[in-house]
């Protein structure tokens, strides 16, 4: 190769780099300004959504628990509310269940309830669409798909700043800006610690503590509508990962390995 031809690489090389951090920084500030914004048609636009119904949030007492609904009393509603059917659940971990499988995470006692009412020849029926009771949060897919403000995707990295709150199974709970996001990630996934070598997130994930400052590169960030993060208590998830999840308190750094 001769001596030009390896001064033209270097300036193709030195050029990528500038636009790929320069896609980097624009992702994470245009992220901030996503989490930052607010949604103030959500509580409103959900009385015109025609495939779930008119759907109601409100505070309830659930006295019954069966294979197919739940039982609640309240000043809104009092009645069944069906609850067969799949479930997206987060409790002391994040996943996905058919209501027969789901349904232990729940008790009697206090919860937040979002319903709706589908009417259909002549018939009304009384739909869980969702219920948080302590820190156990159920969600149907359709409200999931619903209560959603805008899918963030990159094929390059979302690099995120966040401080860590709390550390589950597989996910943690992150603050950005104010705002809780929950950070899906596969507890047999495996990762490559610097330092050190290959690791699942099961064997490395104690390393990242609550408190810590951490930057997560990601491909995927799903923004929740403002009304509905103000009562399930986060506002986006973030999942997708190729790149690295750096604490920046500790010094750990782990990239992805396939």
């Amino acid at each position: 190769m001769s001596y030009i031809g390896r001064i033209d690489r270097l300036k193709l090389f030195a050029v990528l780099s500038i636009v790929i951090i320069l896609c980097i920084g624009i992702a994470s500030v245009y992220t901030t300004n996503v989490l930052a914004s607010n949604n103030t048609k959500a509580d409103k636009s959900t009385t015109k959504h025609s495939k779930i119904g008119k759907v109601k949030v409100f505070n309830a007492t659930i006295v019954n628990i069966t294979d197919t609904y739940i039982y609640v009393e309240s000043e809104a509603y009092t009645g069944k509310l069906i609850a067969k059917g799949k479930w997206i659940y987060i409790a002391n971990a994040f996943g996905r269940g058919n209501w027969a499988e789901v349904k232990d995470l729940v008790n009697k006692g206090e919860a937040l309830i979002i319903m709706a009412s589908i009417h259909r020849k002549n018939k009304t029926y009384h739909i869980l669409l969702g219920l948080k009771e302590d820190s156990v949060i159920l969600i149907r897919p359709i409200l999931m798909r619903y209560m959603t403000q805008k899918h963030l995707h990159t094929k390059t990295y979302m690099g995120v700043y966040a401080t860590i709150l709390d550390n589950k199974d597989n996910y943690m709970i992150v603050n950005r800006s104010g705002h809780k996001i929950l950070v899906l990630i596969n507890p047999e996934s495996r990762w490559y610690k610097a330092g050190y070598g290959v690791v699942t997130w099961s064997e490395v994930r104690s390393e990242f503590k609550s408190g810590d400052m951490i930057r997560i590169f990601c491909h995927n960030m799903l923004i929740i509508k403002e009304g509905y993060a103000k009562y399930l208590g986060f506002k986006a998830l973030i999942w997708g990962y190729s790149g690295a999840i750096i604490d920046l308190t500790s010094g750990t750094a782990i990239t992805r390995y396939k």
